[in-house]
């Protein structure tokens, strides 16, 4: 049993030496404490990390030195925050004679930066799945747009052709118009020359004449109307067209947007993975 002590004061000889350099080893601060079999005989913990023991204590029941003393073997945990105040890594290593363990070594690393390195980087992950989410419906939403502008624009082309065939019909109309009007004069002039014998003849003539002036004020509406039906399918295919260029910018935008995030989003899960391993 004497022996035993002695490698443990020893030990703690030593801890105290090499504490100073325990942060940089780390890479942060670090909390001490060295037991025998039984009680705590050395602690130094850092103003982050009180693991609330000293000198003289008990080993509790349940915890990392425990375990390693039971088991004869390094044991590490994870502890969290509503134990101590601070959640931190537990690292308990026995410490051996000839035979047996004779006490253990425990170190405890805070991970509270960890953690929050961990929390941000989760949070930045699930906006930007979340936007990545957003960006994909805005953008098939935009291609659902561009599909039908396109139908639009078909339907706006049948549109011309059937007002070009509807000109076609006007023209004819007009010529048939101006021949029906060329022969109610002929008409009118035979019945002058008939006198009185071609009175009714006369009154007909008129009548041809009159519808075919109406026919040809008629004509003239209807033209005015297919004009102004031209110029707006015209406009309209041109807004049809100008809004397809605008959602193929768009989208590439947004495809643009869209890889820039999933870029950012794998780096972040990196940057998560990394955390967890710390």
């Amino acid at each position: 049993m004497g022996d035993q002590n002695i490698i443990i004061e020893k030990l703690v000889e030593a801890f105290k030496n090499l504490q100073p350099y325990l942060k940089i080893l780390f890479e942060s601060e670090v909390s001490v404490a060295i037991t025998d079999q039984e009680k705590f005989v050395y602690v130094n913990y850092c103003d982050k990390l009180d693991l609330k023991s000293q000198s003289g204590d008990l080993i509790p029941a349940g915890g990392a030195i425990r375990d390693a003393l039971n088991n004869k073997r390094e044991v590490i945990k994870e502890v969290p925050k509503q134990v101590y105040g601070t959640p931190f890594k537990s690292f308990a290593i026995p410490v051996k004679d000839a035979n047996n363990v004779i006490g253990i070594v425990v170190f405890g690393k805070s991970l509270e930066k960890k953690n929050s390195l961990t929390g941000i980087t989760k949070e930045v992950v699930d906006s930007l799945t979340e936007m990545s989410g957003a960006i994909n419906h805005i953008a098939e939403a935009v291609q659902s747009l561009a599909l039908m502008n396109e139908e639009l624009l078909v339907e706006s082309n049948k549109t011309n052709d059937q007002v070009e065939e509807i000109k076609n019909v006007v023209k004819v109309v007009e010529a048939i118009a101006s021949q029906t009007n060329l022969l109610g004069l002929n008409a009118a002039i035979e019945a002058a020359r008939a006198g009185e014998n071609g009175r009714g003849f006369s009154i007909v003539a008129q009548e041809i004449r009159n519808l075919s002036n109406s026919s040809s004020e008629s004509m003239k509406k209807i033209r005015e109307v297919i004009d102004n039906i031209t110029k707006s399918t015209q406009s309209i295919n041109g807004k049809i067209v100008q809004f397809n260029d605008i959602s193929q910018n768009q989208s590439a935008s947004l495809e643009e947007m869209a890889a820039s995030i999933t870029e950012i989003n794998n780096t972040s899960k990196l940057l998560e993975d990394i955390g967890n391993s710390l």
